[in-house]
């Protein structure tokens, strides 16, 4: 949810999402739970995981998912911020 937050914030139409594994699944995510947000996707490599491993995953902590460097850079020229989304 913290980039349907980040998509609010930045006032973005819906977007284009490309992605390649973790984040395909990310943006796969994305766009079942916010699909206003998105207006297509690309995708490569997206991990295929039974019901069991996904229910392992989604048990571990968030904090393992860090956005880049460049990406809060961006956030953060744009004034938005994610804590507490």
């Amino acid at each position: 949810d913290h980039l349907a937050t980040a998509c609010r914030r930045l006032g973005l139409p819906p977007v284009l999402v490309a992605a390649h594994h973790t984040g395909a699944a990310i943006a796969v995510a994305l766009a079942a739970r916010h699909p206003q947000l998105v207006s297509g996707l690309v995708l490569h490599g997206v991990p295929l995981y039974d019901a069991d491993e996904r229910s392992e995953r989604a048990a571990q902590p968030m904090g393992q998912y860090r956005l880049c460097d460049q990406a809060y850079e961006i956030l953060a020229a744009h004034d938005v911020s994610l804590s507490g989304a």
